[in-house]
């Protein structure tokens, strides 16, 4: 289908401002990080470059894991203190409580298949993973430890399994890494650690098939393949390492660093090189990145930009305002238009053959360019 309107404008209009932004404003492309501070009982985001603080949601009890729904704009997260999970708007509007009087039991991290409409979250003192509907409806068991105690959870939706770190009940220290189908068949242990190891966050990165754990008591970020072959340390010395976020498609790894000195939140290459303070004097305890690591033209978040993604922005298109991700708006500016067509264009498909490299911002504005002028010479003919 070729796009219709007046195209050619509306792309260099966007090109102009792409490129403008990175010399007139720093910070207006940039991914923000958005974490929970169980202590002070609030979810705060910034930039990350350090600029544009700010509290979001205040005034609860002791928020855990988040997440990040791109598509629909929201935060999840937990709240151990009162056993319940809700969301908010980005910008902590539109509170809503989702799941409450349900038999939680501290419920922690927590991961999303926006795809397939579900909710993953680990219960500390049930010794569980359980899962929902987005609205909280529908709640079921997904794995019951009779080994361990879970604590950090990642989901690997190009491969449909789920990954989580725990302790043995009878020693913490007893560390595990395991893995199961997204519907809680086929458990098995992945990575096994003897050296009194005690991890908490994990993440994946199923670009290059890693995935990346903090090591609380060795005091270290490693990483590995996702069979569990070929461990690596990435980061040594973060004296009390919380959760991990892998920004993938950015080529960063960001972790959380909790105690008495060291309040603050981080970035290093995904190779464990340039280390960086990006958040200074903060207590967090989870994080997530804006924008969630997903393809800006993946539309319905199943980490694949494919022909469904397509019938998403024809379905959409024209939408001249008030359209979200899900809807078709790669860059969102609130409408559906050729620019969001030549960039579902630019990243399918995804994940990228070997040897593909992912788009900077300023690539995919010149090749926005490129293929306009491909609409405007099929339109004389």
């Amino acid at each position: 289908m070729r796009p219709k309107g007046n195209v050619g404008n509306t792309v260099v209009a966007v090109c102009v401002v792409m490129l403008s932004t990175a010399v007139t404003d720093s910070n207006a492309d940039l991914p923000m990080v958005y974490w929970t501070d169980s202590t002070a009982g609030t979810i705060s985001r910034a930039y990350v470059d350090g600029t544009g603080q700010e509290i979001v949601v205040g005034s609860l009890f002791q928020p855990s894991g988040i997440a990040i729904d791109t598509t629909e704009g929201k935060i999840y997260w937990t709240d151990s203190g009162y056993d319940r999970i809700q969301r908010a708007n980005l910008d902590g509007t539109g509170f809503e409580d989702l799941i409450f009087n349900a038999g939680l039991q501290s419920p922690q991290d927590i991961q999303l298949d926006i795809a397939n409409g579900k909710m993953y979250w680990i219960d500390l003192t049930l010794n569980k993973i359980q899962r929902a509907n987005l609205d909280g409806s529908g709640i079921e068991d997904v794995v019951v430890s009779s080994w361990g105690r879970p604590y950090g959870l990642a989901l690997d939706l190009p491969h449909g399994k789920m990954y989580w770190t725990g302790g043995a009940q009878s020693n913490p220290y007893n560390a595990r890494i395991q893995r199961a189908n997204l519907s809680g068949s086929q458990i098995e242990d992945v990575i096994t650690l003897t050296e009194n190891d005690q991890m908490s966050g994990i993440d994946i990165d199923p670009v290059n098939e890693k995935m990346y754990w903090s090591n609380y008591h060795l005091k270290k970020i490693q990483m590995a393949d996702l069979d569990g072959s070929n461990i690596q340390d990435v980061v040594t010395g973060p004296p009390n390492l919380r959760d991990v976020d892998v920004d993938y498609i950015n080529g960063k790894v960001y972790w959380a660093d909790s105690s008495s000195s060291f309040d603050k939140i981080l970035r290093c290459n995904l190779d464990g090189s340039r280390i960086e303070d990006i958040i200074i004097n903060v207590n967090p305890n989870y994080i997530a990145i804006l924008p969630d690591p997903v393809p800006p033209a993946d539309f319905n978040g199943d980490l694949f930009v494919d022909g469904v993604d397509f019938l998403t922005w024809q379905t959409g298109y024209p939408t001249p305002s008030g359209a979200i991700r899900a809807t078709g708006d790669t860059d969102d500016d609130g409408d559906v238009d050729g620019v969001d067509f030549l960039t579902w264009q630019t990243w399918h498909p995804y994940p990228f053959p070997a040897g593909g490299a992912i788009p900077e911002p300023a690539a995919l504005c010149l090749l926005a360019l490129g293929g306009l002028v491909v609409l405007r010479r099929r339109a004389r003919c």
